[in-house]
């Protein structure tokens, strides 16, 4: 399998392996758990809490749509990811259960966007950025694109950075309709459907 399918294998499972490696007594099976929870410690708490990993994917994946919207091929910066879990850290009391689930999804989201774009066909394709396109979050990070890609000394980040910092650009992208996910995923079912058997034996 291409890394990036792996990536979608191991989200799928990671849970159920967890669970049974924090069953396990040995100290290699304790390492990897403490491990685990160490790179995914909750940077707002809530129910559910929210971590990086899923801030970081739910990003990614605003820019990767945004950017495939406007013919380009861009990624946020180490700056710009910290500007948006920043935000999403003050907005993240006020938003209601279902709209933080909708994050535990985004790295898998993420691993199976960056997985099954290259094999979809071009009508798949178009019809996800439709339903991208229609949400006010991408909307705006759209514009910042073209205006940076249009205006001679225009820096990208910057103007990302200033549109990020409006806290209702941040509550349209938190609030974002979950159809567009959702639809991408339905997509993707083929890949995101299947479910790969495994066991653990601690030596």
């Amino acid at each position: 399998m291409t890394p990036e399918k792996q990536d979608v294998v191991r989200k799928q499972v990671e849970g159920e392996a967890m669970a049974e490696l924090r069953k396990q007594p040995d100290r290699a099976s304790k390492l990897l758990v403490e491990i685990y929870d160490a790179a995914r410690k909750p940077i707002a708490e809530g129910d559910p809490a929210l971590t990086r990993l899923q801030a970081d994917a739910a990003l990614e994946l605003f820019y990767f749509m945004a950017a495939q919207l406007e013919g380009l091929s861009v990624k946020p910066t180490a700056g710009e990811k910290d500007e948006w879990a920043k935000r999403l850290v003050e907005q993240w009391p006020k938003l209601d259960v279902d709209a933080r689930k909708r994050f535990a999804t985004m790295p898998l989201a993420w691993s199976a966007t960056r997985a099954a774009w290259p094999e979809m066909t071009e009508a798949d394709r178009e019809a996800i950025k439709r339903e991208f396109a229609q949400m006010d979050g991408i909307k705006e990070f759209r514009s910042a694109f073209a205006k940076a890609k249009t205006e001679s000394g225009v820096n990208a980040a910057a103007a990302i950075s200033k549109m990020q910092q409006n806290n209702q650009t941040s509550m349209m992208l938190l609030k974002t309709s979950y159809d567009a996910t959702m639809t991408q995923m339905a997509a993707m079912r083929n890949m995101t459907d299947t479910r790969y058997r495994w066991s653990y034996r601690p030596r």
